[in-house]
């Protein structure tokens, strides 16, 4: 008898939380209310993976490469970096059969937040950048370039402000009756399930968007 071919997982990864640096001028990163401290090594890890939505694979090849690049070798392995961070809520992942289904996985019980935007703290590190960086003005106007919205994802962004809640949640509220009524609160069978998730995918990978725990 031959036996069932098997069906290969996607697992997808992204980071939790926002970075900040603290008192000794080492980045910290925040999620959910608290102040995590990283290794050298994590850190890595949660930078690669910040506004960023990657395979195992990816994730694990970047690391590698940017470690050596950095001359910061560690003594343990790279999964065991990996799983410190997944197991502190810094970063997370969805593992399914389809792309979509793990894109859901991974992002469904997370809390989407707009990124702050301030005019004039923009325009000093501009000036920063231009002046005292003296990077060519093309090149430091452009660091603040923002990509232009659809008007999908312009709808998201204000229905986010002033709002917290989960991916699910979202994904919950914003559905017809209908699906609501039929599917029995199973968001992962709802009709927007999909275009919820491109969406928020699309703000976050603008960097107009974090995750929260």
């Amino acid at each position: 008898l031959l036996k069932k071919e098997e069906k290969k997982m996607i697992t997808l990864y992204t980071a939790i939380g926002t970075c900040k640096i603290n008192e000794r001028r080492f980045p910290d990163v925040i999620a959910g209310g608290k102040e995590y401290g990283l290794g050298a090594q994590e850190f890595l890890i949660w930078s690669i993976l910040a506004f960023r939505i990657l395979t195992y694979q990816e994730l694990r090849d970047e690391f590698y490469e940017k470690e050596r690049e950095l001359h910061i070798l560690g003594e343990a392995e790279f999964d065991d970096y990996l799983n410190r961070l997944l197991y502190r809520g810094l970063a997370a992942s969805g593992c399914s059969e389809t792309g979509i289904d793990a894109l859901y996985l991974l992002l469904e019980h997370l809390q989407p937040q707009p990124v702050p935007r301030d005019p004039a703290t923009n325009f000093l590190c501009f000036l920063h950048l231009w002046i005292v960086r003296k990077l060519p003005f093309r090149m430091a106007k452009s660091a603040f370039y923002s990509e232009k919205l659809s008007r999908r994802e312009k709808k998201m962004l204000s229905l986010l402000r002033g709002r917290t809640c989960s991916i699910k949640e979202l994904i919950h509220s914003t559905a017809s009756e209908e699906d609501r009524k039929n599917c029995l609160d199973t968001t992962f069978l709802f009709a927007n399930r999909d275009p919820v998730l491109v969406t928020i995918s699309n703000l976050y990978l603008k960097q107009l968007l974090t995750f929260q725990p």
